[in-house]
């Protein structure tokens, strides 16, 4: 059964100003996540691409960060999974996200499906 849907589009320009902002990263991204894509030739993509399914992910849960969560309470895998190993989310919920995302020269997009 579904029962939240969330979707959201991320200008990958955003991220190319933001690609060596270790700051940035750091708060908005787990160390699994940017170990991952750390020196890959996509990197810009890849963290349009997680960051658009985090954002996905909150709305198809039906909440936002002022909620108590936080953007590390979720990891985007590499599959496209997300997945939720700490935090508010994990203690309120187990959910079941299905995610599917792609991007284009300007843009990457998430659709999560909350079941």
């Amino acid at each position: 059964m579904i029962k939240g849907i969330g979707i959201d589009i991320a200008d990958i320009q955003r991220f190319r100003k933001i690609e060596h902002d270790t700051v940035f990263q750091s708060e908005v991204f787990t160390r699994t996540e940017t170990e991952a894509v750390a020196g890959n030739p996509g990197q810009v993509f890849a963290f349009a691409r997680m960051f658009a399914t985090k954002e996905a992910a909150l709305k198809a849960l039906g909440r936002g960060l002022y909620f108590g969560s936080s953007w590390k309470d979720m990891e985007t895998l590499s599959d496209a999974r997300v997945h939720i190993p700490t935090g508010a989310l994990r203690r309120e919920s187990r959910p079941n996200l299905r995610t599917c995302r792609s991007s284009s020269k300007n843009h990457a997009i998430a659709f999560v499906v909350l079941e």
